[in-house]
């Protein structure tokens, strides 16, 4: 399953759409994962993204819910939230715990607008796509990621930049 994972757009759509054109010009986007801070975009998501899409809210989106979300994704469990309640800006403890209390393998989140990937020693994996419209990691790239499984139904997570 070909699955593209964003955050923190803020009401802005064009790196997205322009993620969305490069990333179905190689293969066709199965499932659309926002990580919140959606700002106003999460009724034309479906529209944008011409596939699936699951979305939790972010601390920029009022009274948007949910503000976490288990879901599968080719029998890999999952837990998505913006990261914001559980202080990812400083430590990721939280964040790991949560993933791992909730029964997940992956634990998504965003909040931070830096791309990384994280492999932790209780078993979980950590991964925030930055920001696709405010990035501020060096270099200020525009960033989301692209997950699929391999052969042996392992996830393989690739940071990509505009």
């Amino acid at each position: 399953m070909n699955v593209m994972v964003v955050s923190d757009t803020h009401g802005r759509d064009f790196n997205l759409l322009r993620a969305i054109e490069l990333e179905s010009k190689e293969e066709k986007i199965d499932l659309l994962l926002h990580l919140g801070d959606l700002c106003g975009l999460e009724g034309m998501l479906h529209t944008i993204a011409g596939c699936p899409v699951h979305y939790v809210a972010g601390n920029c989106d009022g009274v948007l819910q949910p503000s976490e979300k288990l879901i599968e994704i080719d029998g890999i469990k999952a837990y998505m939230t913006h990261g914001h309640r559980l202080q990812v800006g400083g430590s990721l403890l939280r964040m790991e715990y949560t993933t791992k209390e909730k029964g997940a393998y992956i634990g998504f989140y965003g909040h931070t607008h830096v791309p990384r990937i994280d492999y932790c020693d209780s078993g979980v994996v950590l991964v925030n796509p930055g920001s696709i419209e405010r990035p501020r990691q060096s270099g200020f790239r525009p960033s989301y990621i692209m997950m699929d499984t391999n052969d042996g139904g392992e996830p393989i997570f690739e940071i990509k930049y505009l």
